[in-house]
């Protein structure tokens, strides 16, 4: 799954605790994050990191 695509499939609020979640694991800036986001351009570690974020939540969805 690219990042992209999960984030659309996210409501708003989801939205909001993604974008800051990810901001802490990879210490980008919030402007940074959007820029990257829309070019697709992640460093690897950047984007393992973030895949692995999304792994976690993914698996916490299907707990509950």
């Amino acid at each position: 799954m690219v990042i992209i695509d999960y984030y659309n499939k996210l409501d708003q609020k989801a939205k909001s605790q993604f974008i800051k979640d990810v901001i802490d694991i990879t210490g980008i800036a919030y402007s940074t994050f959007f820029q990257k986001m829309k070019n697709n351009t992640f460093k690897k570690l950047e984007e393992e990191a973030i895949m692995n974020y999304i792994q976690k939540c993914q698996e916490d969805d299907r707990e509950d």
